[in-house]
């Protein structure tokens, strides 16, 4: 296959790891390294959850972050982990609660650190001044990746599927 459009993983549903890595590259970016299927297991099982499985066959096949949108991809273990936990148990594990996007008229009063506006979900990427991507790994969302802007103008914004989403920015790469 000699050019890699985002409809050709549709149909394959795989990733093209040696034409995703060749663009990234022509940008002077890396990936992190692929991470082995115990890693991604033990942290599905430390934490109660099933990876969405675009995300679970990146890490495993394309890399645990490094070169991605905005100042890139979270290493997995930099997206949540024990800290997260300890802060609040079973926050990955507890189904994230939107399916379309909110505004202030919904957030209103709820403080986001203590009424779990974003359980199920983790960060997989900082866009800047308290802006984030969060991948949804529980609840009808999951899979999909939301852009979490509670902190600028406390609205939550749905977005597609982490493979789409990833996609779009490889392709939009050249």
């Amino acid at each position: 296959m000699t050019s890699w459009h985002i409809n050709d993983w549709v149909v394959a549903r795989v990733w093209n790891v040696s034409e995703i890595r060749s663009r990234v590259g022509k940008l002077g970016l890396e990936l992190g390294p692929t991470l082995p299927a115990w890693v991604v297991s033990e942290f599905e099982r430390n934490y109660s959850v099933v990876l969405p499985k675009s995300y679970r066959n990146f890490l495993l096949s394309v890399g645990d972050g490094g070169a991605g949108p905005f100042g890139g991809l979270w290493s997995l273990n930099r997206s949540y982990g024990p800290v997260n936990e300890e802060w609040w148990p079973r926050f990955l594990a507890t189904p994230f609660a939107f399916t379309e996007a909110v505004g202030p008229e919904v957030i209103g009063d709820y403080d986001y650190d203590e009424d779990g506006l974003v359980v199920g979900s983790m960060i997989v990427a900082e866009i800047g001044c308290g802006a984030f991507v969060r991948l949804v790994v529980t609840g009808d969302s999951a899979g999909k990746v939301w852009f979490d802007n509670l902190g600028i103008d406390s609205t939550l914004e749905p977005g597609p599927d982490f493979c789409d989403w990833y996609m779009d920015w490889v392709c939009s790469m050249g």
